[in-house]
């Protein structure tokens, strides 16, 4: 989130909840997210559903991809090892 657009999502926040947390938010995100995206990688769909945190249409989403990785054979490796950007992203 670039820094510009935290306080505008704070604001949006505390409108849908006057007990929102940024703190507490960004704390249990940074704890939720590589679990998230460790069970994805291992095509682990009953985590994903248990955590109760991925919307529907997004289990859905990652279910029909994991379902293609198993039908191709493919083996992802839920390690991060270097999260640092690479440059940017172009469109052409």
């Amino acid at each position: 989130m670039a820094e510009a657009e935290q306080p505008v999502v704070c604001r949006r926040g505390r409108l849908r909840d006057p007990k929102f947390d940024v703190v507490r938010f960004l704390g249990k995100t940074k704890e939720t997210i590589p679990v998230i995206l460790g069970a994805y990688l291992r095509g682990d769909s009953e985590t994903l559903k248990s955590l109760g945190v991925v919307g529907d249409e997004m289990l859905e989403r990652m279910q029909g991809q994991m379902s293609v990785w198993k039908k191709e054979g493919e083996v992802r490796s839920p390690h991060c090892r270097d999260t640092r950007a690479r440059g940017s992203v172009t469109s052409t």
